[in-house]
């Protein structure tokens, strides 16, 4: 995700990131974390840390509400079991968990259709509506990419810009 317009936007980066598990047939558990890396050093690091987290988790919580909203058409009863058990998220560890909810009767399928396809775009929409600007959602792109952060692979990444309204490092 890219992030401009506000003081300090080039000395770090923001890894928001979601989890989501099978608990028993019918529950689908959902975990946000979220990691603020500095790629520059600064001397209001402390305050980016703090602001950023806190806007973050603001913002995530909107996300994963209007998702939650998405997804309640797909609740049924139990839920047809999942071809594999994921092991426990080994990045989601090293992060800052902001955001966690049980859903009844979503798969993991469901939740990946409403909240991150193209069928019904949600994020562009969310990001609009949270006030953001020039709002640039790509398609996804297929292809061999690793993360910077956390050195994974991944077959799909999309960038995703918008900008802020320029505010002062203390508000």
């Amino acid at each position: 995700m890219e992030m401009k317009g506000f003081p300090y936007a080039d000395c770090f980066v923001v890894w928001v990131r979601h989890c989501c598990t099978r608990v028993g047939k019918s529950y689908l558990n959902v975990q946000i974390g979220m990691h603020v890396e500095f790629v520059k050093s600064t001397m209001f690091e402390k305050k980016i840390r703090t602001n950023t987290g806190a806007e973050t988790t603001k913002a995530q919580l909107a996300l994963l509400e209007m998702i939650l909203k998405g997804c309640a058409p797909y609740a049924k009863g139990d839920v047809k079991k999942e071809k594999f058990r994921m092991p426990p998220d080994t990045q989601l560890q090293k992060m800052n968990v902001i955001a966690e909810k049980r859903l009844k009767g979503v798969s993991v399928q469901d939740y990946d259709e409403v909240a991150w396809s193209d069928k019904k775009p949600m994020y562009g929409p969310f990001l609009q509506k949270q006030g953001k600007d020039n709002v640039t959602v790509q398609p996804w792109e297929a292809g061999n990419f690793e993360g910077d952060w956390c050195g994974e692979s991944y077959t799909e990444k999309r960038i995703v810009s918008f900008s802020f309204m320029k505010q002062t490092i203390g508000q």
